[in-house]
């Protein structure tokens, strides 16, 4: 990916950017880019420093949406959804949203930029140092493999239905780990592992024989970890519209507010502790100041930084050809006339 980022070095104001970022110089406000640019400079910027990243967004589709664009320029981007603190408490989560966010915190833990709304910032987390993994191969001992399995959140089932879940039978014991497409039937003798092997859900039928398995937690949820704990004073903290997400976290806390009190309503025998999401302006006082970076496409405004530094990287976005050609062909003779660089790009040959 280097030819996409080869215009960006060339560019004063890129160069700039990446001085204060590595420098650690303070706040910097980048103001002009549009949605895809941002995320073309967010990418280059991670790049060129070699630094991890955090991405905020202000909603849950701009997550999705960033997390799309940004992996169109590196495979180690992973959006990690926000949670549900409503369903989880009263139970009726189903396995989708939790299998996501444990596979993408691991993916997060093993390198990747993260890209998340801010609601899913505010979200209690696993805390890092919770945190376990088990991988398992033939010939290991264990003397207490379920309680291995309910200690790192795997639920106890007569038979597994979905990924989190495990049921043991004599000496087979299944599991479904979230980053798994299948489940894992793992047989013992006595308390040695004898052999491993994926099998389809639906069938019980063995699918192939396995050299090992990674068996993450179940869950990213039920503790109040925070997720800037798997980030350290390196890495780049970048607000994607960052007035936007300072009015998100006030619209989530308040929403967040409003169905708590429902659920107490209903359920008037339920306690709900105090706190059941991080508070925003904490939040914020955990980020180191020289790494934070703000994304604005019009709005001069960083709410939660005093920015030491505004940088103008102005895009602009085309309209469709609609299939004339003849108009992309002028516009391409044009901007070769005037310097630029021109990437165009098929669906197929």
């Amino acid at each position: 990916m280097k030819e996409f980022f080869a215009p960006l070095s060339a560019l004063p104001e890129f160069n700039t950017l990446k001085s204060a970022a590595m420098e650690k110089r303070g706040a910097v406000h980048v103001i002009g880019a549009g949605e895809t640019q941002k995320a073309h400079v967010i990418a280059a910027l991670l790049k060129e420093t070699g630094k991890r990243g955090i991405v905020i967004t202000w909603s849950e589709s701009a997550a999705r949406q960033m997390a799309e664009d940004l992996s169109f320029f590196s495979d180690s981007v992973v959006h990690l959804p926000q949670g549900d603190f409503i369903e989880r408490i009263a139970e009726s989560t189903g396995y989708a949203l939790p299998r996501a966010r444990a596979a993408a915190l691991y993916r997060i833990i093993a390198g990747d930029t993260a890209v998340v709304s801010v609601g899913c910032l505010l979200d209690f987390i696993l805390p890092p140092k919770k945190y376990k993994t088990v991988t398992v191969c033939p010939g290991e001992n264990y003397t207490d493999f379920a309680a291995l399995l309910a200690e790192i959140g795997y639920r106890r089932v007569p038979m597994i239905e979905g990924p989190g879940q495990f049921s043991v039978r004599g000496g087979i014991v299944d599991v479904y780990p979230p980053t798994e497409e299948q489940p894992v039937r793992i047989e013992f003798f006595d308390t040695e592992v004898d052999s491993i092997r994926a099998f389809d859900l639906a069938s019980q039928q063995s699918v192939e024989n396995l050299a090992s398995v990674n068996i993450i937690p179940a869950m990213a949820d039920g503790a109040e970890g925070h997720i800037l704990d798997y980030f350290d004073e390196n890495s780049l903290f970048i607000f994607d519209e960052p007035q936007r997400v300072s009015e998100g976290a006030t619209a989530y806390a308040d929403s967040m507010r409003e169905r708590v009190s429902a659920l107490v309503m209903k359920e008037r025998n339920r306690e709900i502790k105090d706190a059941y999401m991080h508070d925003y302006g904490t939040t914020i006082a955990k980020m180191p100041k020289g790494q934070v970076i703000g994304f604005s496409t019009m709005s001069s405004i960083f709410p939660d930084f005093k920015a030491q530094m505004t940088i103008r990287i102005a895009g602009v976005t085309l309209a469709s050809y609609a299939g004339k050609m003849n108009l992309l062909a002028e516009d391409v003779a044009r901007w070769k006339e005037n310097g630029y660089y021109i990437y165009i790009f098929a669906g197929s040959s």
